[in-house]
């Protein structure tokens, strides 16, 4: 009877080993899964990030080229409401610049 009682004992243990090992495996599984996820998460915000720089420095470019070509149109002779329209919208892209 001893002996059946230890079978069995020694069955439960090797079944809450077994299933623990289990476990621990797919935690191990997941956290590789996870880590490769992540890196490829920062991957893509520093791709956007270099992105928006770029972005960035091309608006730069664009608002100080439209602002060359309005001075250059209100030194020709454009004046009054388009003038001080004009004026305005300047300031305001010299301030985002």
């Amino acid at each position: 009877m001893e002996a059946v009682i230890t079978g069995v004992a020694v069955g439960a243990i090797m079944l809450v080993l077994n299933a623990a090992a289990a476990a621990l495996g797919q935690a191990r599984k997941k956290k590789k899964r996870e880590s490769a996820q992540l890196e490829v998460c920062e991957s893509r915000i520093d791709a956007l990030e270099r992105e928006a720089a770029e972005t960035k420095e091309l608006v730069k470019l664009t608002l100080s080229t439209c602002i060359i070509i309005g001075d250059g149109m209100v030194q020709s002779g454009i004046n009054g409401d388009v003038k001080r329209a004009f004026c305005e919208k300047k300031q305001e892209a010299l301030r985002m610049l």
